[in-house]
C-alpha cells in the first residue's frame, strides 16, 4: 500500500493495487470537534450505542444538517441497538445521505461487531449508488478497539467485500480525524492481509 502525499499534508491519500478503493485520511477537527469540516460525500457514516446519549458528533452533525438528523431520529425511534439503522436523505447538502448504525451495548462492541458494521456500510452504500463514503473518529472511543485495529477491519473488509463483487459503485473512502489520531489510523490502513484465517462473513442480525 503506497502513501501518495506527505502526512504533515491536511489529506493523505493511501492506496492499493489489490483494492479499486482508494483511502483519503483527512485532519478535519481539533479536539473536542473544535473547527469540524464536513466534506462533501455520498454517505456520511455515524455510529451509536444503545442507552447511550447521543454525542458532539452527532449534535455537530444534526447542526449541520438544520436539525433534520434528530428529527429523524425521533420520528423512528432509533435506540442504537445492534444492527438498527437508519437512512436519512439529505437535500441541498453536500452530503447525500447519512447512515446511522447502532452497535448495541459497550460490552458487546468487539472485532466482529466492527466487522460486521463494515459490511453494513459497504452493503448499503451499494444499495445507494454510492461512490464515496465517509467516516469520523471522533476523539474518546468508547469501545475496546483502538484506532489502528479500527482501520486494519476496515481495510480487510473492504478486501471481503472486493472479492466478493459486493463494492457497487464505491471507489473512495474517506476517514476524517484529528492530526493525533491519524498515525495510527495510516498504521491500520496498512495492513493488507486477511486478519481471520478463515472469514466467517460476520453480519448483523437484523
Amino acid at each position: 500500500m503506497t502513501s501518495k502525499s506527505k502526512a504533515a499534508e491536511k489529506t493523505v491519500l493511501v492506496s492499493s493495487p489489490a483494492l479499486p478503493v482508494t483511502f483519503k485520511v483527512t485532519r478535519a477537527f481539533r479536539g473536542h470537534l473544535e473547527d469540524l469540516e464536513v466534506p462533501e460525500t455520498d454517505v456520511f457514516v455515524m455510529t451509536h450505542m444503545n442507552h447511550a446519549k447521543f454525542g458532539k458528533g452527532t449534535l455537530a452533525l444534526d447542526d449541520f444538517t438544520g436539525g433534520a438528523l434528530c428529527r429523524a431520529i425521533e420520528a423512528a425511534g432509533f435506540k442504537g441497538k445492534g444492527g438498527e439503522h437508519l437512512v436519512v436523505d439529505l437535500d441541498d447538502s453536500p452530503i447525500k445521505h447519512v447512515l446511522l448504525i447502532g452497535l448495541g451495548a459497550q460490552d458487546d462492541v468487539h472485532r466482529t461487531t466492527i466487522c460486521a458494521m463494515y459490511r453494513m456500510i459497504v452493503d448499503e452504500a451499494a444499495r445507494l449508488g454510492a461512490a464515496k463514503i465517509t467516516i469520523p473518529f471522533f476523539p474518546g472511543l468508547l469501545i475496546d478497539v483502538n484506532y489502528r485495529g479500527l482501520l486494519a477491519v476496515l481495510r480487510c473488509r473492504l478486501g471481503e467485500r472486493h472479492h466478493s463483487g459486493a463494492l457497487g459503485n464505491l471507489t473512495e473512502v474517506e476517514i476524517l480525524c484529528t492530526a493525533q489520531a491519524r498515525r495510527h489510523i495510516l498504521d491500520g490502513l496498512k495492513v493488507e492481509k486477511q486478519l481471520c484465517p478463515f472469514c466467517r462473513d460476520p453480519k448483523f442480525k437484523v
